[in-house]
């Protein structure tokens, strides 16, 4: 939480008539993180009224929570679903009885559950991606109407926990893929589903950070 001290400074510096860049360098020089200046100063729109005009905060209603939680449950169960199938029909096209990274290798076509698993896969995606793109258009034309719509807190909260997890995962994807390069048991397949989950996860990442760059020099 910003202090006190700080937002009453700033408050009473441009009240006073001192131009946003005066005061941010006066906070400067007294030794506060250009972070913190620079919260406090966006606080207030650069307006040429009397007195500092504060710009409009976001309303943290239980609505947007709901959006979001739909939004991200809905891209989770796609891109989950998406990978799972492409997975299935890998170890289709190219069996293998014994795979030495298990936990990429999966299944051979004679397993008993590969055709349910693409059946499942298969409903999953077309229910939940057209309830995924759907909402997605809902979200864009409310920021459209309303930029405020952008600082929404579920929204910040649920995007960046959704970067931590494709971060983690490309990270995750490149230890395994080093593993069996040192282990000298690299397979087509496994090339293949690691690659799959490096265009997953790498497009969702790369998506959700140019959204947020976006968002915060909107709102800068």
């Amino acid at each position: 939480m910003l202090k006190t001290e700080l937002t009453e400074f700033v408050r009473e510096s441009l009240k006073a008539g001192a131009s946003r860049e005066e005061t941010r360098q006066a906070l400067l020089d007294a030794g506060w993180p250009r972070t913190q200046i620079d919260a406090v100063l966006n606080l207030y729109a650069e307006s040429s009224f009397r007195i500092p005009v504060p710009n409009p905060k976001p309303q943290r209603t239980s609505r947007d929570t709901f959006v979001y939680l739909v939004l991200f449950g809905t891209l989770y169960l796609s891109v989950y679903n998406l990978g799972s199938l492409i997975f299935d029909y890998l170890n289709i096209l190219f069996p293998a009885d014994n795979d030495a990274v298990a936990t990429l290798a999966g299944p051979g076509p004679g397993y008993p559950g590969t055709e349910s698993s693409i059946r499942f896969s298969i409903a999953s995606l077309v229910i939940a991606f057209p309830v995924f793109l759907y909402v997605s258009r809902y979200i864009m034309r409310l920021v459209e109407a309303d930029p405020v719509h952008r600082l929404s807190t579920a929204r910040k909260w649920l995007t960046y926990l959704t970067l931590a997890i494709a971060a983690f995962t490309l990270i995750g994807d490149l230890i395994s893929v080093l593993y069996g390069f040192l282990s000298g048991e690299i397979t087509v397949r496994f090339l293949l589903k690691t690659f799959t989950i490096f265009c997953l996860a790498g497009s969702v990442y790369w998506y959700y950070s140019t959204l947020m760059k976006m968002d915060d020099k909107v709102s800068s």
